[in-house]
């Protein structure tokens, strides 16, 4: 079953799917904090949205 789940704390717990995207972590500190997160699940994690 699909299910998206908007990633309100901790965010950076994805840190590792996030520099797949933008491979400079400073970058990522500077947008995620302000940015909504989201994350698609299909029985475990399959994708990040920012």
């Amino acid at each position: 079953m699909l299910k998206i789940e908007r990633i309100i704390e901790n965010k950076k717990r994805f840190l590792d799917l996030l520099l797949l995207a933008d491979e400079q972590e400073d970058m990522i500190d500077k947008y995620l904090p302000g940015g909504d997160l989201f994350a698609l699940y299909d029985d475990d994690l399959k994708s990040l949205i920012e």
